[in-house]
C-alpha cells in the first residue's frame, strides 16, 4: 500500500478508537441515572 493510503487508515483507527472511551463513558453515566432513577422513583420528578 502507499504511503498515502496508510496514513489515512492510522487516520480513521485512531479517530474510531479515541471516540470509544468518551462513548463508553457516556453510556455508563446514563446507566447510572437510570439504576438510581429505578431505585427511588420519586428522584425522576424535576420540580
Amino acid at each position: 500500500m502507499e504511503a498515502e493510503v496508510m496514513k489515512m487508515l492510522a487516520i480513521g483507527l485512531a479517530v474510531g478508537l479515541g471516540m470509544l472511551g468518551p462513548a463508553l463513558a457516556l453510556g455508563l453515566i446514563g446507566y447510572s441515572a437510570l439504576q438510581g432513577i429505578a431505585r427511588n422513583p420519586e428522584a425522576n420528578k424535576l420540580a
